[in-house]
């Protein structure tokens, strides 16, 4: 392949990558109350870092189940909670 015509798929590669975007599904997890600080967060069973925590996360759509899990055995509590993430619609 020639430069110009990689520069053409890459260029191509990018307009298609920002028509996308905005459509990708995402999910914002945030943790709030008592041991907030030190919970361990997951979505669909796989632990998240905490860095993304509040900041919409691309995800493939569909119900994800959100889960926390705060302190250490025995009084080691644990919550889940359904969500769900659409494909949005173009703008």
């Amino acid at each position: 392949p020639t430069a110009e015509s990689q520069a053409a798929v890459v260029a191509d590669a990018r307009a298609e990558r920002t028509e996308l975007l905005p459509r990708l599904a995402k999910l914002t997890v945030t943790v709030t109350g008592a041991g907030a600080e030190g919970a361990e967060v997951s979505v669909d069973g796989r632990p998240i870092s905490v860095a993304p925590l509040g900041v919409a996360q691309p995800v493939d759509p569909g119900e994800r189940l959100v889960g926390a899990t705060h302190g250490a055995a025995p009084a080691r509590r644990a919550f889940t909670a359904p969500a769900s993430a659409a494909e949005r619609k173009a703008r």
